[in-house]
């Protein structure tokens, strides 16, 4: 089972499901990447989480690297991994098949057995509350 805690927030009109992931997501092929958020978008949507998923992690030096939509690009260049993490406020999970590869765990993020991100269809998905949603200050 891959649990991955989010930030799900409404930004000026948008609904986002903000999924801290480890720093050795922006190391992996474009494909890979693609998996592991269609995966995350579909365990939400399982889940009653609307809105879409857009994956972040440490850079360095105080930067959060991200893959959003262009129009949503300022938004995420005004946060950073602290504004994340103090609005994590739901967790999604999902159960793989016993022969798929999962997720890659981290502090902020997902929890799992494996290092490799699934391109295998969730089986099944829930989402529990953390903690009230608070949208961060704009800047």
């Amino acid at each position: 089972m891959a649990n991955f805690r989010v930030a799900h927030i409404r930004e000026q009109g948008v609904d986002l499901i903000i999924v801290p992931l480890d720093k050795s997501f922006a190391g992996r092929s474009r494909d890979d990447q693609n998996n592991l958020i269609r995966d995350l978008q579909m365990s939400a949507t399982l889940a009653g989480l609307r809105g879409d998923v857009v994956p972040v992690w440490d850079i360095g030096d105080g930067r959060m690297g991200f893959v959003a939509p262009v129009p949503y690009h300022p938004y995420f260049r005004s946060i950073n991994l602290a504004v994340v993490e103090a609005n994590l406020n739901r967790e999604i999970y999902w159960e793989m098949p016993a022969e798929a590869p999962s997720a890659s765990a981290d502090k902020g993020g997902a929890t799992s057995s494996s290092d490799r991100p699934s391109a295998a269809t969730p089986k099944t998905a829930s989402v529990t509350a953390a903690k009230p949603i608070s949208t961060p200050p704009r800047r």
